[in-house]
């Protein structure tokens, strides 16, 4: 079972495709993401996300959160 896993994590395909030669019908980013048998779910490639992936992916709360504040207290940003 460990051998097929690796098989498919190589080619990027998943165990049904691997196996039984169909695709399954899920969408699901492989570069991000990746099936784990033993919990029968696809999981985070790296684990869960850190801070700075939250801020590649979200970088733009982080531009809202500052205009916000800049309006609820102007004297911190214009003096």
């Amino acid at each position: 079972m460990n051998n097929l896993i690796k098989l498919a994590d190589t080619f990027h395909i998943s165990l049904d495709n691997l196996i039984l030669g169909k695709d399954t019908d899920a969408l699901v980013d492989s570069g991000e993401f990746v099936f784990d048998p033993r919990k029968n779910r696809y999981v985070r490639r790296y684990g869960k996300m850190n801070f700075w992936d939250f801020l590649a992916k979200y970088w733009w709360t982080i531009i809202v959160i500052l205009g916000v504040f800049s309006l609820l207290f102007p004297s911190h940003f214009y003096g």
